[in-house]
């Protein structure tokens, strides 16, 4: 995924040098710009669950390798991440329905716009591959 994330986001600045994201939270701001700004955003948000849910347990190993004890509190909290990242991964994955469904319709509640179809729904994904 770094590698997707670092090959799309050096062909969207070779592109457009002056759309390309600018800032240290780049990947926070409003999605308007070519595909491959999107998809290096997407990326970006995927590596950052990666790494927020393995933190724990790489510095556990770390630990474990020297020879040092493990803080109870660093092994709960390792226990407790390591679910999370599925459920993050989860998240992830909807947000560009999420964005497109309320960029459409301000109006929407949240928990409308996580599931309320629209037109890419039926474009992309396992439901074109089945209606084939």
């Amino acid at each position: 995924m770094f590698f997707v994330y670092i090959a799309v986001s050096k062909d969207a600045q070779n592109d457009s040098a002056d759309e390309a994201p600018v800032g240290f939270l780049w990947f926070a701001q409003r999605e308007a710009g070519p595909d491959g700004s999107r998809m290096a955003r997407q990326a970006f948000w995927y590596l950052i669950n990666f790494f927020m849910t393995y933190v724990f347990s790489t510095v556990i190993v770390i630990l474990r390798m020297s020879g040092s004890d493990v803080p109870f509190a660093l092994t709960s909290l390792y226990y407790l991440s390591s679910p999370l990242q599925g459920f993050g991964n989860a998240i992830i994955y909807m947000r560009p329905r999420y964005l497109r469904n309320r960029e459409k319709n301000p109006e929407m509640s949240h928990w409308q716009a996580i599931f309320a179809e629209d037109e890419y729904d039926h474009r992309l994904g396992a439901r074109a591959m089945r209606s084939q």
